[in-house]
């Protein structure tokens, strides 16, 4: 299933200039994608998805990206769009332990690949990418000068449900079920999903564009995720929330919050930013979960913070 190829479709276009490579790392083989803006460039942009995405799915991002003049150098993360996946369903998401994402950035920032991208260097990460690339800018300040973070994967929630939830993951693990996949998760093949009540934008366009874009190229598609997945990504965030990691963050973080948000916890960008001294929080209201695929209006807020907080000296 790894390839270095890019799938784009009629109306999901792949900027001009790509370059890729696989990378590999041990297990793991993982897609990486780099493009060059016209003229000179401003430095590079690490851009890390959420759970589920792929490479295709940001054209439109990296596009815009390029016109700022920047690099930008993107990448699948393991278990979906086309780097390795984990299990033999190799539709659901599934990943054993969120440092194995860590060690897979060890190697993709090794790689000469990466080494060509110009500085500075900034991070635009989304959801479960945030959750990552925090942790990762952590042990690594110098990998990036800033990072943006979409609705990054902080917290689920507070609730008794949320407990229950990681209760069942670390139990289903136990027993050896951690690769099943859970009653909450209901996954449907792409072709069935409908915009209609979908979590993530209220933009039909750009939803249907990232669901077509799976249906012409399936092996980019994640559906469901597993117990071992929860627990994974349960452990992670309390990681990020220990009182001497958010006191050793270097790097300025700017964390946007969607103000519609049904995916992760709405409140965990702000609390988060009134405990980390080098991050700042703000809601962009309105917005659904991917504030990258949203409606215009909500893009135009999400890039006017963009632009302002990597132009500060």
């Amino acid at each position: 299933m790894t390839s270095s190829e890019l799938y784009p479709t009629d109306i999901n276009p792949c900027p001009s200039g790509a370059e890729t490579k696989v990378i590999a790392n041990c297990d793991a083989e993982l897609r990486a994608a780099r493009w060059r803006p016209h003229g000179d460039a401003k430095g590079t942009v690490i851009l890390a998805h959420g759970r589920t995405e792929f490479t295709e799915k940001y054209f439109e991002v990296i596009g815009e990206l390029l016109a700022r003049g920047y690099v930008v150098f993107t990448f699948d993360w393991r278990g979906q769009g086309l780097a390795t996946r984990e299990l033999e369903e190799w539709q659901r998401g599934h990943i054993d332990d969120f440092d194995d994402f860590l060690g897979d950035l060890d190697c993709i920032f090794a790689d000469e690949f990466f080494a060509a991208c110009p500085s500075p260097r900034y991070v635009l990460a989304h959801s479960m990418g945030g959750n990552i690339m925090m942790r990762y800018l952590h042990d690594h300040p110098e990998i990036a000068d800033r990072a943006v973070l979409s609705a990054p994967m902080l917290r689920f929630g507070s609730g008794i449900q949320v407990q229950a939830l990681r209760l069942f993951a670390s139990a289903a693990s136990a027993i050896g079920r951690g690769n099943a996949e859970p009653f909450v998760s209901k996954p449907q093949p792409p072709a069935e999903q409908t915009f209609e009540k979908n979590p993530v934008t209220s933009d039909p366009e750009r939803y249907e564009r990232t669901r077509a874009t799976v249906i012409a190229h399936p092996p980019l598609g994640v559906a469901g995720l597993s117990w071992q997945w929860l627990k994974a990504a349960s452990a992670s965030i309390e990681e990020i929330w220990r009182d001497d990691f958010m006191g050793e963050l270097k790097t300025p973080v700017l964390l946007l919050a969607a103000g519609r948000e049904k995916l992760v916890d709405p409140k965990g960008c702000r609390d988060y930013a009134a405990r980390a001294e080098v991050c700042e929080a703000v809601t962009i209201e309105g917005a659904l979960h991917e504030i990258m695929m949203e409606r215009d209006p909500f893009r135009r807020q999400f890039w006017a913070l963009f632009d302002e907080f990597l132009s500060r000296p």
